[in-house]
């Protein structure tokens, strides 16, 4: 859903944070809490707050989304690497480059399986290297054990 981003590009993120959780509770009433698009919306509102820099209340959104997607898809589903590319930016923003990179591997692994080394999706720098630059001002850096990207 694109009305939260909106919402954030603007500098309204109440509006945002309340459609989110509004998009959670539609989800939770219409598809129950054990399935992916269920996860999913709780990954949203879990990247929003990584975004507005409170990892401490993205961990356990993250963390529950990424169980309801082990138990619901298989282990080669995209949305499985997705969880952990997010769980890897949240152990970045908390200073934990170690479980960034094993998150990162984790989701590299599979996007290989499952797409294929050929896939342009693997080339794209969000896949390949990802920046901590969406959580902090930082310069960018490519996590550990990532590959620069093409070009």
């Amino acid at each position: 859903c694109p009305w939260p981003r909106a919402y954030v590009q603007t500098g309204q993120t109440d509006q945002a944070e309340a459609m989110l959780r509004k998009i959670i509770a539609l989800r939770r009433r219409n598809k129950g809490e054990k399935h992916p698009d269920f996860a999913t919306a709780l990954d949203q509102l879990g990247q929003f707050y990584l975004r507005q820099g409170q990892s401490q209340k993205a961990r356990p959104l993250l963390e529950e989304a990424a169980l309801i997607r082990q138990e619901t898809l298989p282990a080669s589903h995209p949305a499985q690497a997705i969880s952990r590319t997010h769980r890897a930016l949240l152990a970045e923003a908390e200073g934990k480059p170690a479980e960034a990179e094993r998150w990162y591997q984790e989701s590299l692994a599979i996007l290989q399986q499952s797409k294929g080394e050929k896939h342009p999706c693997m080339g794209r720098p969000s896949i390949t290297w990802p920046s901590s630059t969406k959580i902090k001002n930082d310069p960018p850096k490519p996590p550990l054990g990532f590959r620069k990207p093409p070009g």
